[in-house]
């Protein structure tokens, strides 16, 4: 009997329930209640992605996503709720009242988190094209977008746990799909209620990349269990990693889902192992796909590091001292190919590089630095970094010419720096110090041709550097070193021969050296000195003389020159501007030295010497010969 009792009353249901709704009502109120549940909000979650264009985004979808439920489950937004972004947020955090709560299927409580705020841009943030949020308060379509012009924008929405314990108050929600309040049947159904029409808000994007953060905690649901981790916060050896982290489900998989983030990145959906680097912090979170049910679980977060690395250096140098040619200074022209050169550098090693995996030997995790002034190469503003590389390279340490300056060492200080200085240590520093490889240079060359004298480089081997120079004296004295390596006397060789004056078969002296290119003191020591004697030879010029003008450096002379063996003007011989009137008519040559004059002509290189004067060899006016010849005619 009871069970027929109960048959009968179910069969009374099944009748009072086909009376209830037709087919196309059944199917009616199932089509709404998916787009109800494919429409869930969701909440600004309980974990901030960080600072970034993608966040801020990721947040303006999530808001617009809350505006378009909550016009879905019947909230209607009055003139002042339109206002700007701080007024439309303010609403989102009201709860339905208690009577319509009791009624709706969904959307009961607060569609964001009561601790949601945001911060404006700064005067130079909207000034640039920095990416800002703007709210629009159109009433048929409210919603939030992204630019990057115009007026000041939210710059980033931040949670304040401040204002976790705020009330926002509630408000009347009409839904669509309400818990029955005087059928028998579960649900009274309305297809449209009055004045919320649903937004047309843009659709959601399918995008994998956005955060799917924990919605708000809800008293009368179940919070979920955060998942478990399959590797242990804490340290491991190097040798260890990298390492693989499993997620493992706490809850059933029917009602949540994991996501996580890595070291503060955008949270995304979990499916398969991840891999752990040295230093990673891995946050975890079990995502509610029930929300009338149950909230997301509370975060739970693992840090992985490892034994801090102590890099051991090893810095060499193929030799203690360098010559001007191993540093790549130049040789002289005319020296033989090839000429000298060198670009010296030592090469910075790691000895215990092998106890860090290869896949973590780059330059993100350490690189040598040095200095080649004596500073700290930790601090110095004159710090070289070795280049980056993406599997381990020893740093080669150039020695550069111009590090010695007038120096005759370098002092070169080393270190590995840590570039990641949660994982590795700094090493020791490191100093090698280099010196100068000074080298002799060989005696120049004198050469003469009848009186005039030529002094050369001798080129024949490849030791004689760029900008050697030559000095000499003719006086019998030695040019001499000073204890910078400078001459203390004496006269710079251009490259122009000079002229022996004296008579003939006078004995001349010539003393000479070359010493090292200015700038470069400290790699030359001064050549010996070369003496060379010569007993001077009967003169060999040819002078000229007529009604013509020439000009020589400085000065235009006239009517007399005198010839070198090619043919050109010997300019040893300056006559200034010679015989300004007239013309030359007779040159002779002096035993010993010294030039008679005579013409048609009323001064000499400006002085009043008509007819008859003495020049010296090197063409000067002699002023102790005086013809007197001025009353002549």
């Amino acid at each position: 009997m009871v069970i027929i009792a109960n048959m009968n009353m179910l069969n009374l249901k099944i009748s009072r329930w086909r009376a209830a709704f037709t087919l196309v009502e059944i199917l009616s109120a199932v089509a709404i209640l998916s787009a109800v549940t494919a429409l869930a909000v969701v909440s600004v979650r309980k974990f901030s992605e960080g600072t970034g264009n993608s966040k801020l985004r990721s947040d303006v979808l999530v808001l617009n996503n809350a505006i378009r439920t909550r016009m879905m489950s019947g909230g209607a937004f009055a003139t002042g709720d339109l206002a700007g972004p701080a007024a439309i947020i303010a609403k989102l955090k009201q709860r339905a009242t208690t009577a319509s709560a009791k009624q709706l299927a969904a959307m009961r409580g607060s569609l964001v988190d009561k601790r949601l705020t945001f911060r404006t841009q700064t005067f130079a943030e909207a000034a640039s094209s920095a990416d800002r949020a703007v709210f629009i308060g159109d009433p048929e379509n409210p919603h939030f977008a992204v630019t990057n012009s115009g007026s000041a924008g939210i710059a980033q929405f931040i949670l304040d746990t401040s204002l976790g314990d705020s009330e926002y108050g509630t408000e009347e929600r009409n839904g669509y799909l309400k818990l029955a309040k005087e059928d028998g049947w579960v649900w009274d159904f309305s297809n449209s209620p009055a004045g919320n029409e649903p937004p047309q808000l843009p659709p959601l994007p399918n995008d994998a990349g956005n955060q799917i953060i924990p919605s708000p905690s809800d008293d009368d649901n179940i919070t979920l269990n955060p998942p478990d981790f399959s590797l242990a916060t804490g340290s491991a050896p190097w040798i260890s990693y990298p390492r693989s982290l499993t997620l493992i489900p706490a809850n059933s998989t029917l009602v949540s889902q994991i996501s996580y983030s890595i070291n503060s990145a955008p949270f995304q959906e979990y499916s398969s192992a991840i891999t752990v680097d040295p230093g990673m912090t891995v946050t975890a979170v079990s995502v509610s796909l029930d929300s009338d049910r149950y909230n997301d679980s509370p975060a739970a977060a693992q840090t992985y590091t490892v034994e801090l690395f102590t890099p051991i250096p090893v810095v060499t140098f193929t030799k203690s001292s360098y010559s001007f040619f191993e540093l790549g200074g130049a040789a002289a022209p005319g020296t033989p190919d090839p000429s000298p050169s060198g670009a010296a550098s030592g090469e910075g090693q790691i000895q215990n590089i092998t106890d860090i995996p290869p896949e973590y030997q780059n330059s993100s995790l350490l690189r040598y630095v040095w200095t080649m002034d004596g500073t700290d190469p930790l601090v110095s503003g004159t710090a070289i970094q070795q280049p980056a590389f993406t599997s381990w390279t020893p740093a080669e340490i150039p020695l550069p010419l111009s590090a010695f300056g007038l120096s005759t060492s370098v002092t070169v200080r080393s270190v590995v720096k840590a570039i990641n200085p949660a994982i590795t240590r700094n090493s020791e520093i490191i100093t090698r110090i280099l010196t100068v490889d000074s080298k002799l240079l060989r005696m120049p060359l004198v050469a003469m041709d009848g009186r005039n004298v030529t002094l050369s480089l001798d080129l024949s081997q490849r030791d004689m550097p760029a900008g050697a120079r030559i000095y000499y004296t003719r006086d019998d004295t030695d040019p001499g070193v000073g204890s910078t390596g400078e001459p203390l006397r004496g006269t710079l060789y251009t490259g122009v021969p000079f002229r022996l004056i004296g008579d003939l078969d006078s004995i001349q002296n010539i003393r000479t050296r070359v010493y090292a290119p200015t700038g470069y003191p400290q790699f030359f020591l001064a050549s010996n000195e070369r003496h060379e004697t010569f007993p001077l030879p009967p003169t060999s010029e040819r002078y000229v003389g007529g009604s013509f003008a020439y000009s020589a450096p400085s000065t235009t002379a006239r009517n007399i020159a005198r010839l070198l063996p090619t043919g050109h003007v010997d300019l040893n011989f300056d006559p200034g501007t010679g015989a300004t009137i007239g013309s030359i008519v007779g040159i002779v040559r002096q035993n010993g030295s010294g030039v008679l004059v005579g013409g048609d002509f009323a001064d000499m290189n400006s002085s009043p010497l008509p007819a008859l004067v003495r020049l010296n060899d090197n063409g000067s006016v002699d002023s102790s010969f005086n013809a007197a010849l001025g009353g002549l005619d």
